[in-house]
Order: structure tokens, then C-alpha cells, then sequence
């Protein structure tokens, strides 16, 4: 932890190319929860948490599936910060949601050429969507 650094909010993003085993369209799976099985700590700084959910259009469901998965199971999704307090879901703060037309082919190294996926629209753009919860201190 670099001490000068003392960040009021924090913001994790999962992109779509994050989800497992996306190259293979398989469905969204959480496979982390920070009070169940994923020891993260915020600094003692920290005031509000983002999680940031991306996926494509053709996975909206899933990914509204996977936010009330976190909406229920609360109690899993507390992240701690280092004196020991945490953010829990702040359920006053409605989930955001926005959209945004983004490429539907990916260049990874060690290639130089673009990688074109089955389950990817024709054409070189594809809408995705996002959404955002918040967690705050109790």
C-alpha cells in the first residue's frame, strides 16, 4: 500500500473479456465474493465501493441474474477495508446501468490480427452493457 495514496472511492471492473471462459459463450458466473471465498482490503480511506459489471447485449439477462444473486446474498458481498470495517451494498443507491457500442474482434498477443468469435455479431461493433452497484460504509 503506498501510504500518500488515499483514495475515497474505489472502482472495480469486470469486463466482458474477464468472465471465464467467455471465448466459448458460456454463461456468467461470479466465482468470487469478497466475504466468501476473496480476501481483498480496501484502504482504511475508502468510503464507496463500485462494482462494474460488463458483458455484451446478447448476455443482459444473465448479467441482471448475476446482480440479484449479489442484491440477495448480501452478507457475501461485504468488502473489508484494513481497520476492519465494511462496505456493505447500499441499497438506497439504485444499480446503474448504461450501454456502449464497443469492437467484436480482439487482438491478443502474442498475434497481430484480430480474433473473430463465433457468437459475435457480424461487422466490427457490438453493443455492451453495463451495470454498477455501490457499497458504502454502514
Amino acid at each position: 500500500m503506498v501510504p500518500s495514496l488515499q483514495p475515497k472511492i474505489v472502482q472495480l471492473t469486470i469486463r466482458y473479456t474477464d468472465w471465464w471462459n467467455w471465448e466459448e459463450n458460456r454463461a456468467l458466473v461470479l466465482t468470487f465474493a469478497p466475504g466468501r471465498n476473496a480476501r481483498a482490503y480496501l484502504p482504511n480511506s475508502c468510503e464507496t465501493f463500485l462494482l462494474e459489471l460488463e458483458t455484451t447485449e446478447s448476455k443482459k439477462d444473465q448479467l441482471k441474474q448475476q446482480v440479484q444473486l449479489i442484491t440477495k446474498a448480501k452478507e457475501h458481498w461485504k468488502w473489508p477495508r484494513m481497520d476492519g470495517r465494511c462496505l456493505v451494498l447500499d441499497e438506497e443507491v439504485p444499480v446503474k446501468d448504461w450501454e456502449w457500442m464497443g469492437p467484436t474482434k480482439f487482438v491478443e498477443a502474442p498475434r497481430d490480427y484480430a480474433l473473430t468469435y463465433a457468437h459475435h455479431p457480424s461487422g466490427d461493433e457490438m453493443k455492451y452493457c453495463v451495470k454498477i452497484l455501490t457499497f458504502k460504509l454502514p
